[in-house]
């Protein structure tokens, strides 16, 4: 590769935030659909054109050597190697436990590469949740969590019309880390039918099964179940502090703007709820991936953190705030279209 190579960047735009969903499993709402494929081994790049389990118009990475659409150097399945692409994009690769003390000094992939990394991340989001403090190295803006799905986060972008992962015998899964679903050969919609098959209602646990056995992440999952909200806030607080807001708080960890609403314990709306959150002065709601962020006033925020909190039950949320102001904060929300879910329970 010369100097002037780009790895096929300049062709291929957007390609940087599509592999980085592509490690994540989490596509947001403003960046269409679209598969990314990336290939362990340039060799598989040959044999990868017209076979069912890739879509005409996927975006493919592979090694240098190859004429995927996108080139890199280096690796993205393990911990402690970076990845080029050309002579501008470079991704470090890191474990979960050891990157609260490691600096980053470029984008940031953290994988969870055995059960000690996630349990460190569990009980992190406990803290969260309990405190309202994040660990500030989880979001920082250039940091990226790798196959959320795993822990509870699986919906657009998690699966194989998404993303997927070929191994240097053409075995195919959504990651790295992830357990088989089939080979090239195997059209894309049955790895997706293999893969609604083997996830949970809201997880993919094999998505890791790899590095962490499923029963360890189902137990992890069952012991912790805020995790999924916690995971899902860190995309907004990466938003906000990239918009120059200081670590900002999070309605439900640690407290509330209305202190009242932690009367509500056992229940936390689905990760896919948008979120409030707020620094001294200004506050926020913020879409429930993370891309969408709207300055509103601390009266606002306080309507849309009772709506979201209470969920389905209108009549709750029409007595804490009086019914206009809760018709008014549903309609918003609704039209803004981020409708509050309904809530689940989370911790007795």
């Amino acid at each position: 590769m010369t100097s002037s190579d780009d790895g096929g960047l300049g062709r291929n735009p957007g390609a940087r935030a599509r592999l980085m969903t592509w490690a994540s499993g989490r596509r947001p709402t403003t960046l269409a659909a679209r598969q990314s494929v990336v290939c362990a081994s340039p060799h598989v790049v040959d044999a990868i054109h017209d076979r069912p389990a890739v879509h005409p118009d996927a975006l493919v990475f592979a090694p240098i050597g190859s004429d995927a659409n996108v080139r890199y150097s280096g690796a993205l399945s393990e911990a402690g190697v970076e990845l080029t692409i050309g002579d501008d994009f470079l991704l470090q690769t890191q474990g979960y436990a050891i990157s609260e003390y490691v600096s980053v000094i470029g984008p940031t992939l953290i994988r969870l590469s055995d059960e000690e990394d996630l349990r460190a991340l569990a009980e992190d989001g406990r803290a969260a949740y309990e405190t309202g403090m994040f660990p500030e190295f989880l979001t920082n803006p250039i940091i990226q969590l790798a196959d959320v799905p795993a822990l509870g986060l699986r919906g657009p972008g998690s699966g194989p019309h998404d993303r997927l992962w070929v191994d240097e015998d053409g075995t195919v899964s959504v990651s790295p880390a992830g357990l088989p679903l089939g080979d090239l050969d195997t059209d894309v919609d049955s790895l997706h039918e293999t893969w609604e098959a083997e996830g949970t209602a809201h997880g993919d646990p094999d998505a890791i099964g790899r590095s962490v056995p499923r029963d360890v992440v189902q137990t992890v999952g069952d012991g912790h179940p805020f995790l999924p909200r916690f995971v899902a806030a860190l995309d907004g607080q990466r938003n906000l502090r990239a918009r120059g807001v200081a670590l900002p708080r999070v309605s439900g960890f640690g407290g509330f703007l209305r202190p009242e609403l932690a009367q509500i314990p056992t229940e936390d709306p689905s990760p896919d709820a948008p979120f409030v959150m707020w620094s001294e002065d200004r506050h926020f709601l913020v879409s429930g991936d993370g891309s969408r962020v709207f300055e509103v006033s601390r009266t606002a925020a306080q309507a849309f953190e009772t709506v979201i909190v209470h969920g389905d039950d209108h009549g709750a949320a029409d007595d804490s705030l009086g019914v206009d102001a809760a018709s008014t904060a549903r309609r918003v929300l609704d039209e803004s279209g981020l409708s509050a879910a309904a809530p689940r329970a989370v911790m007795s």
